[in-house]
């Protein structure tokens, strides 16, 4: 059997913000609740689950994220990145062309979490 992304789990010192990063994403809120006095979030975006938990610095920490990034499939670029510049979010790398019909960009989020945006069907 050929592995299958199952979910992305990510830590945080504030899971709020980090869910509502991955909500404008266009990711859904599946659940808030709180575990030993500390939050969890469950998102779905495209059918990814992300699970994103508090976790103060340092407290079970190897890493700060312990990944370079997420990729997100989207079918308009540009347009993806003007939609997310409206709504705050800072673009660390604009709009380019890594490969021929492939369209690219990233932005990054609370604590640093880095996503690109990728259509990999996109018309130059």
């Amino acid at each position: 059997m050929m592995p299958v992304l199952d979910h992305i789990h990510l830590k945080a010192n504030a899971a709020d913000p980090v869910a509502a990063f991955f909500e404008l994403l266009g990711a859904t809120l599946v659940r808030r609740e709180l575990r030993q006095g500390k939050v969890r979030i469950g998102l779905d975006i495209g059918g990814t689950k992300i699970s994103v938990d508090e976790d103060a610095v340092g407290e079970n920490r190897k890493s700060p994220f312990g990944y370079n990034h997420i990729a997100l499939s989207v079918s308009d670029v540009d347009g993806e990145i003007e939609r997310l510049r409206n709504g705050g979010i800072t673009v660390s790398t604009e709009p380019y062309w890594p490969l021929p019909n492939i369209r690219a960009a990233f932005v990054t989020g609370p604590e640093g979490i880095v996503v690109e945006l990728i259509d990999r069907h996109a018309d130059r």
